[in-house]
């Protein structure tokens, strides 16, 4: 069925994610892929994604479709390629997928960096009102979470990481080259930095934070500094 194709090429399985790319993939006309797509945002399943400093979101050529309904996500990822072998109670494919590319941890690293947005939201009487939150990317360039005030100039970047390594200096340092390619009141913004983690933080980002005041730690959903 159509919804089983759209979502299956939304989901990136095929790298094929903004609209130009799904037509030439599934061979849908324009017009009607269009109406595709807008009913499954209604039924919230996808939904259209831009980098959040775009000025004009929805004319945006920068815009890409995802899958942002979990158990959907899952369902095209583990179950739907393999549904003749699971009807035939052959798991060994699925659950092979699930272990050797670690498909779990992608999920749940998918799910945490919607969190963190709502976490962040949380915590803003903390650093300063926002106006939008979201992802942002450029080319290869791409930053898990921005949050920004046009009024007040101010701008925080967040990297977020699932894994079960301790978030270090060096990742302050990578993050902080990736902010120089964000068009945004560059050379007259206040910048602010946070950084989500499953297991942690280093001694020295500990120690940086701290004498930093326009740094926040979060240990999974919780502030740490």
């Amino acid at each position: 069925c159509w919804v089983c194709l759209v979502c299956w090429v939304c989901l990136g399985v095929w790298g094929k994610t903004k609209f130009s790319e799904i037509i030439n993939e599934t061979g849908i006309e324009k017009n009607v892929l269009s109406k595709y797509l807008n009913t499954l945002e209604k039924l919230s399943l996808i939904q259209r994604e831009v980098p959040v400093t775009e000025r004009n979101p929805d004319k945006s050529r920068k815009g890409i479709y995802k899958i942002c309904d979990n158990f959907t996500r899952f369902w095209f990822q583990y179950v739907f390629q393999f549904r003749s072998q699971i009807e035939l109670s052959n798991y060994t494919e699925p659950v092979k997928k699930l272990t050797t590319q670690k498909g779990l941890n992608i999920l749940e690293a998918i799910s945490y960096e919607k969190v963190c947005q709502q976490v962040i939201i949380r915590y803003q009487d903390k650093i300063f009102n926002f106006e939008r939150v979201g992802r942002w990317w450029n080319k290869d360039k791409e930053i898990d979470l921005i949050a920004y005030n046009q009024h007040t100039k101010q701008i925080l970047f967040a990297e977020v990481k699932w894994s079960n390594k301790h978030i270090g200096l060096n990742i302050l340092k990578q993050l902080k080259e990736k902010t120089e390619y964000v068009d945004w009141n560059n050379g007259d913004r206040k910048e602010y930095f946070a950084f989500f983690s499953k297991s942690g933080f280093s001694d020295e980002i500990i120690k940086y934070t701290k004498e930093n005041k326009h740094i926040l730690l979060f240990d999974k959903d919780k502030l740490v500094i």
